[in-house]
């Protein structure tokens, strides 16, 4: 694996994680702000909760990804 392309997947691994941290921020304020919202805006914020949730798991099967290339190409 040549220099340029380990230096873009190390490049992409850390914006996986800076992703997956921005996942979990996210829905950890949207739980919060359910728990503040009354009725029919709970349940919103309950699904965007759950979507923040299943994006941050795709950037943590990205980021495992990104690490077997790394791994193998070195």
């Amino acid at each position: 694996m040549t220099h340029a392309k380990r230096s873009v997947l190390a490049l992409l691994n850390q914006r996986t994680t800076q992703g997956f941290y921005a996942a979990i921020f996210c829905a950890c304020l949207a739980f919060a702000g359910m728990l503040l919202a009354p009725g029919d805006h709970m349940e919103r914020l309950l699904g965007l909760a759950w979507l923040f949730m299943l994006s941050a798991i795709a950037f943590l099967v990205g980021k495992l990804g990104l690490e077997l290339v790394l791994e193998s190409g070195s």
